[in-house]
């Protein structure tokens, strides 16, 4: 996911994970094999940079996930 996608579609994200636990701070990976675009949302979603470090990529329309690719 980029950025420009993150935030359209930021207000569907959550702090809890799927079993309702808060999702933690935690030390981004390394070697995904990310661009560095989202190499950077990534980073900013593990340390808390952003408020919502889920958003639920089932609520992005299929057409603007397929343009993005």
């Amino acid at each position: 996911m980029d950025r420009e996608t993150y935030d359209a579609y930021a207000q569907f994200g959550t702090t809890l994970s799927a079993d309702g636990s808060p999702i933690p701070r935690r030390e981004p990976k390394e070697g995904l094999c990310l661009t560095d675009e989202e190499a950077a949302l990534y980073r900013a979603l593990c340390t808390g940079a952003l408020p919502n470090p889920r958003v639920e990529q089932e609520r992005i329309p299929m057409t603007q996930a397929i343009a993005r690719l």
